[in-house]
């Protein structure tokens, strides 16, 4: 008889051990997405930096990589923008006026001088990773405190 109430309890501080064990580890994940969530926030003006030095970087190996030239196409084209920070940019790469097909939107002889899009690609992309950037940091730390909140609740019932 009272080995098997030891048994019980037993079991019942196991179940206590994982519970706390469990709410630990919630708390770290917590502690996680919340530093995650701050840093997008707070990093999210040091973005436009980041990709003009990325993305004007890259464009000198249009030319000789077939994996730039084809992602700056892509962009050129599905953004509608053309070089880093306008057309003038592409002077450096191809050292004449001409320019990719992708940033005139009609005229497969693209030059400067055949009204290519104007705005660059890191403006564009700037404003769409601060969109971004700002609703993951959001959605992050909402997550976060819900999980918080879930494991009070679980713990305060249990005790």
């Amino acid at each position: 008889m009272v080995s098997g109430g030891m048994t019980c309890v037993k079991y019942l501080l196991f179940v206590f051990n994982l519970v706390f064990a469990f709410a630990a580890l919630l708390l770290v994940i917590f502690g996680i997405e919340l530093a995650g969530g701050i840093t997008g926030y707070v990093l999210q003006d040091d973005v436009e930096e980041m990709l003009n030095k990325t993305v004007s970087g890259s464009m000198a190996s249009y030319t000789t990589n077939n994996e730039v030239k084809k992602t700056w196409d892509i962009m050129q084209h599905d953004l509608h923008c053309c070089g880093a920070n306008d057309p003038r940019d592409w002077v450096n790469v191809f050292h004449n006026d001409s320019l990719p097909e992708t940033c005139c939107p009609h005229d497969p002889a693209c030059t400067i001088l055949t009204n290519p899009y104007q705005q660059g690609c890191v403006s564009i992309l700037r404003n769409e990773v601060q969109n971004y950037a700002l609703l993951l940091g959001g959605v992050g730390i909402g997550v976060a405190c819900i999980q918080v909140s879930k494991s009070l609740i679980l713990n305060s019932t249990l005790i």
